[in-house]
């Protein structure tokens, strides 16, 4: 078999998810059977009200919790942090707090695109404001990143 792997639908943009769909429960049913598609997505009912009710699907949910996914945040944004410290010349010791890493993973939601999108926003410009501002926002704003 010929295996073709979407990871993260749920991650892309709205634009992008309803095309994505409409090609996996359209479109790859006209496919030679030596086809196979993998997709990853956190539970989404836009996602799963589609694709239920195809003959061509099998959907398989696996409860993977955040709590993994969250571990790897940190792993990130420690280490994020700190290379931006240091192409910043902020001084290690006092920047950031193991709070402010420890807050902005929650605010991720355990989804590793809201991370890497703070990162480049808080490297983009004096990173210890747009840290602060970041912190100050909540997860509103992380919340509206996708791919």
């Amino acid at each position: 078999p010929i295996v073709i792997v979407l990871d993260a639908l749920d991650e892309c943009s709205e634009p992008s998810r309803q095309a994505l769909i409409s090609l996996i429960s359209e479109d790859m049913a006209t496919l030679p059977p030596v086809f196979r598609l993998l997709v990853t997505s956190r539970p989404d009912p836009e996602i799963t009200k589609v694709f239920q009710f195809k003959a061509h699907i099998a959907a398989q949910r696996l409860d993977i919790g955040t709590e993994d996914a969250t571990k790897d945040i940190l792993l990130y944004l420690r280490q994020r942090m700190k290379e931006i410290g240091k192409d910043w010349g902020v001084e290690e010791a006092q920047w950031p707090g193991e709070h402010d890493i420890q807050l902005l993973a929650t605010y991720t939601g355990g989804v590793f695109t809201r991370a890497a999108a703070a990162c480049r926003f808080v490297e983009g410009f004096n990173p210890a404001h747009r840290l602060q501002q970041l912190l100050e926002t909540g997860p509103e704003w992380l919340q509206t990143v996708n791919c």
